[in-house]
């Protein structure tokens, strides 16, 4: 099945029909340490950054498989690295990897797309608008929540996440929530994050198809949804 994407861009109205074959996953170690002897013989160093605290992130090949990215980064975790992560990129630009594994299973199975469209007419607002309307139909995600009557340095550190708003709840308040996580484990991430820097009383929350749901059933949602992905895009690049 085939579907059509209408999108102007700069002007150029255009109707595409699927997406382009940019989508890569890196795999990133953050450390204080050096890394071991030889440890970069097996990877692509793409990037090296400095971060807060003499904390160096490393950004490890450019793989376009999922697959393939986690395979690698289980192989960093055996070597120590334990907080390894995967980062999804689309056109060399950050996304969430609930929307890199969209987009990746998406260009595997349509044409290449934004045809005759410079890259650099694409804004940010465009992107973003672009990666809303290719989020699953069954939207499963984790995010951190607060009790509407958390102080303002808490709703301050939640609005650094991209999505950010309220939700009423099952006696009709209103809580503030933050974030569209595809795992569990990034969500816990930033509550981490969130209390680390004096936030309180947040907790995370799962969510499917708008609707919240018991975190464990969500958990073991989000398990089989990443192993059927895999799967999928396994048999995709055959």
């Amino acid at each position: 099945m085939v579907f059509l994407l209408k999108k102007t861009f700069a002007g150029l109205e255009t109707y595409n029909r699927a997406l382009p074959n940019t989508v890569t996953f890196q795999v990133v170690v953050k450390t204080s340490k050096d890394l071991p002897p030889g440890f970069l013989k097996n990877f692509d160093l793409i990037q090296k950054e400095i971060k807060e605290e003499g904390i160096f992130e490393y950004h490890l090949g450019q793989f376009k498989k999922f697959k393939t990215a986690e395979m690698y980064r289980q192989i960093v975790v055996q070597q120590g690295f334990k907080n390894a992560e995967i980062y999804g990129y689309f056109r060399k630009r950050r996304v969430s990897m609930e929307d890199a594994l969209a987009l990746a299973n998406n260009h595997n199975k349509y044409d290449a797309a934004y045809e005759g469209i410079k890259e650099e007419t694409m804004s940010v607002e465009e992107l973003n608008a672009l990666l809303d309307l290719l989020t699953y139909q069954k939207h499963l995600y984790f995010s951190v929540q607060a009790d509407k009557d958390v102080d303002d340095n808490t709703i301050q550190l939640m609005k650094k996440e991209r999505y950010f708003g309220t939700v009423e709840t099952e006696t009709g308040d209103v809580s503030f929530i933050a974030g569209k996580f595809m795992t569990y484990e990034q969500a816990v991430a930033f509550r981490k994050q969130i209390l680390k820097n004096g936030g309180c009383n947040v907790y995370v929350t799962a969510y499917i198809n708008e609707k919240r749901i018991p975190t464990e059933q969500a958990v073991a949602y989000c398990e089989k949804i990443m192993e059927k992905t895999m799967v999928y895009n396994d048999n995709q690049n055959k």
